[in-house]
């Protein structure tokens, strides 16, 4: 069947004009798409890895879209975010650049990137520039990122430890950008981390008590919004989330060592701390533990553990952790007569800790109750009852089963005398 002359004129308009639209396309330069540098389904696709390269956990903090966070801890051992990216619009004259800036600075401006009349607030956080591909992963260290280095340039710095333990609560932006001879070509991708590297107020006024086979620890409960670096926010991820309570047997030496010191808890791995103001090493292995920047205080007591260093407790220390309300705990399972090395520190959401107090050593005994004490001095009366109560002396609950006794003793009395009552003959009654 023929096709009418109208619905062919009408196809081959269509066809035209599709045909010079794509040939319009095919004349535009590439230079004329936007470039534009995406991060899919970040943050969650933000990945953390050890400086070994191994694959962790990231941390978050349960801010907006949750965060990627940077601690005290994770600064010292160096870790690192591998950020995948999207490239979009490219040339071959481009070139991908990485730097990091505070809250409120825009990288992507070349004015806080360039290195002219002390305008730059931006750092370099990449070396180098990459060559840009469609899809790539980007490995920005998180030291790298809070560096906040006093002297900026256009050059990338590597960063050490020195730049860990000084940052509250603040966040900085990562930016990847497409540059052209410097200047920032499209739209860049923007990342934002929640760093933290300093711990919350110390606890004070620890003590502890004796008990059977356990010792009771107590301490001033916190209350204070108010973090080592002295900021006061009314923030919470900056206020102490848990108090930890490491112990550990007393050494047999008396030689003293530091405490008073702060520390962080860790994962596995060696840690370099610097050098104390001996100039002595201070590097150690960790694991789930702590590491510290000493405060070369001695502890006045002398009390001393060999899993406390200079450092902080390492692996061989025993931890147990509590809610930041709580003002005392207990701590079970110990040997009579052995005594212990006790310090208690608080920690944020981070996991960034406070100062840790200074060591405290006590050694759990048995505790007699009043029977046991009434035997021992010769008492003949059988029965037992017992109140050995934590961290009380033994004095404390005979007093109170002596009262009990009392009681019982004196109802006993009124009620023979009630009976003998009732025994005596009546009246006119004959009596022998």
């Amino acid at each position: 069947m023929p096709i009418p002359l109208r619905t062919h004129l009408r196809f081959s308009c269509s066809a035209l004009v599709a045909f010079a639209l794509f040939a319009a396309l095919l004349l535009v330069p590439q230079t004329a798409f936007a470039q534009t540098v995406l991060l899919p389904s970040a943050p969650a696709s933000i990945v953390k890895v050890k400086a070994s390269g191994a694959t962790v956990d990231p941390r978050n903090v349960g801010t907006p879209d949750n965060i990627r966070g940077i601690s005290l801890a994770e600064c010292l051992d160096d870790d690192r975010y591998v950020i995948p990216l999207n490239l979009m619009g490219f040339t071959a004259n481009m070139n991908l650049e990485v730097w990091a800036g505070p809250t409120g600075a825009d990288c992507s401006d070349n004015a806080q990137r360039g290195n002219t009349s002390g305008s730059q607030t931006c750092w370099k956080v990449v070396s180098g520039n990459i060559a840009p591909t469609a899809n790539l992963n980007v490995t920005v260290k998180m030291r790298d990122i809070i560096a906040s280095p006093t002297t900026k340039n256009l050059n990338y710095v590597a960063q050490d430890d020195t730049v860990c333990g000084k940052i509250d609560y603040s966040v900085f932006s990562v930016y990847m950008l497409l540059t052209s001879g410097g200047a920032t070509q499209g739209t860049p991708g923007k990342q934002d981390f929640q760093a933290d590297t300093i711990g919350p107020d110390p606890v004070s006024n620890v003590h502890v008590e004796q008990g059977d086979t356990r010792l009771h620890v107590t301490w001033t409960a916190l209350g204070s919004t108010t973090d080592e670096g002295g900021t006061t926010t009314g923030s919470t991820t900056t206020t102490a989330t848990q108090v930890a309570i490491y112990y550990q047997e007393e050494s047999s030496s008396t030689t003293a060592v530091d405490s008073g010191f702060s520390y962080t808890c860790k994962e596995a791995g060696a840690v370099d701390a610097g050098v104390d103001d001996s100039g002595d090493a201070q590097t150690t292995a960790v694991d789930g533990g702590c590491t510290a920047i000493p405060n070369e205080t001695t502890s006045a007591s002398g009390c001393t553990a060999p899993g406390f260093l200079s450092t902080g407790p390492d692996k061989t220390v025993s931890k147990l952790t509590v809610n930041a309300n709580s003002s005392d705990t207990t701590i079970g399972g110990l040997t009579n007569g052995t005594s212990y090395a006790v310090a208690v520190v608080a920690q944020d959401v981070f996991l960034n800790p406070g100062k840790i107090s200074a060591l405290e050593c006590q050694a759990p005994v048995k505790l007699n109750d009043f029977f046991a004490t009434y035997l021992g001095d010769g008492g003949q009366a059988g029965g037992s009852c017992s109140l050995d109560m934590l961290g009380a002396p033994a004095g404390g609950a005979s007093l109170a089963v002596i009262a009990f006794s009392s009681m019982l003793a004196l109802a006993r009395r009124r009620r023979q005398q009630h009976q003998s009552h009732r025994a005596l003959p009546s009246e006119g009654q004959d009596q022998e």
